[in-house]
C-alpha cells in the first residue's frame, strides 16, 4: 500500500511513515526521511531553546526519564556498553567518587551484588585473581592480551558446565618469582581437565 508524502510529494510504502492516531489512516502526512530532515533543521535553529526545555522536563519528571533511558538501553545493548565505557573513560574520577559514595551508603546491598556477580562470572574472578598473583611475581609481560587470557578461563567454565567435569587453566611453564619461570601470557596457557592438571603439578612438585 502506498501513501504520498506531503513534503517531498513522492509516493512511498506505509512503512516509511510514522504513526499518528489523530489522522484517519493513523499515519503522519510526512514520511520518516523528510520528518528527520525537518527536525534536524529545527534543532540546529532552536537548539538552545530545546536544551532548556529538556533540562526543565528532566528536572520535573526524573523517574519517568530514568525508566525511558533504561528501556532504551535494554533495547540497544551494544550501544549501551559502548556509551558506558566511553563515559567511564571520560569521567573516571567522577565515576570513582560516585562508586565510593554508593558503597559507603549501601554496604549490605553492595556485598550482596558482589556475591551474585562472583557466582555469575567465575571465569572473570579466576582470571583476575591469577592476574594479581602474576603481577606480584612480576611475571606479566607488556604484550599480555587479557581478553585472550580471559577466553581460556571462559572456555574452562563452559566445558565444566557442559561435561559436569571440572576444567582448569594450566600454565605450560609454571609461574615463578624473580624470573626463571613462565609468564602470565596467552601463549603459556592451556585448558585441562582438573585431574590431568593436578597430576602435572604433583609431578613438578615431586622433582
Amino acid at each position: 500500500m502506498l501513501k504520498k508524502c506531503t513534503w517531498c510529494l513522492i509516493e512511498k510504502e506505509i512503512m516509511e511513515f510514522h504513526k499518528n492516531l489523530k489522522n484517519k489512516d493513523c499515519l503522519c502526512t510526512i514520511c520518516k526521511k523528510c520528518k528527520s530532515k525537518i527536525m534536524k533543521k529545527y534543532y540546529r535553529k532552536c537548539h538552545k531553546k530545546l536544551k532548556k526545555y529538556q533540562l526543565k522536563y528532566k528536572a520535573k519528571y526524573p523517574e519517568k526519564i530514568r525508566i525511558l533511558i533504561k528501556k532504551w538501553f535494554k533495547k540497544h545493548p551494544g550501544y549501551s556498553e559502548r556509551y558506558n565505557k566511553k563515559y567511564r573513560e571520560e569521567n573516571a574520577e567522577r565515576c570513582k567518587e560516585l562508586s565510593r559514595k554508593y558503597r559507603e551508603e549501601h554496604p549490605e546491598e553492595c556485598k550482596s551484588m558482589y556475591k551474585k556477580w562472583r557466582k555469575a562470572h567465575p571465569e572473570k574472578v579466576n582470571e583476575y585473581s591469577m592476574r594479581r598473583y602474576a603481577t606480584k611475581l612480576n611475571q606479566t609481560p607488556p604484550n599480555a592480551n587479557f581478553e585472550l587470557i580471559l577466553a581460556f578461563y571462559t572456555r574452562a567454565n563452559i566445558l565444566t558446565k557442559e561435561t559436569g567435569i571440572k576444567y582448569e587453566v594450566h600454565h605450560i611453564k609454571p609461574l615463578k618469582a624473580n624470573g626463571g619461570g613462565g609468564l602470565y601470557h596467552q601463549d603459556n596457557l592451556q585448558v585441562l581437565r582438573w585431574d590431568i592438571h593436578d597430576e602435572i603439578h604433583r609431578k613438578l612438585n615431586s622433582k
